[in-house]
């Protein structure tokens, strides 16, 4: 006999982490930072090595921040489909159970 896991899944709690993360994802949205002003480094009394280095950090940290929303965006529709697989399977389960329930009968053991 396989000892009892200790996962445990909670409908509510997957729903407020599908929301959390979609919260996180619209605020780092909107605080995104300024790609141009990212790039104002790079001006005609630097060298072109130091220009070049600033525009290639903006770009690459652009890109990143992109990826990271789109991560949590994707990361949250995940969780929220896992949540209603998880309530959908819940339903049948209880469903289940009360069919088995209605079409039982009791019969004490002394009529047995």
């Amino acid at each position: 006999m396989t000892p009892p896991s200790r996962l445990q899944a909670s409908l509510p709690s997957i729903n407020g982490n599908a929301n959390v993360l979609v919260e996180l994802a619209g605020a780092l949205g909107a605080g995104r930072p300024d790609f141009d002003l990212s790039r104002k480094g790079c001006m005609e009394a630097l060298s072109e090595e130091v220009t070049r280095a600033i525009r290639s950090f903006a770009d690459f940290s652009a890109d990143q921040y992109q990826d990271i929303v789109a991560l949590l965006a994707a990361l949250s529709t995940k969780l929220r489909n896992a949540g209603e697989s998880y309530a959908q399977a819940d339903q049948a389960g209880a469903g289940e159970i009360a069919r088995y329930l209605l079409g039982s009968t009791y019969v004490a053991p002394e009529q047995r």
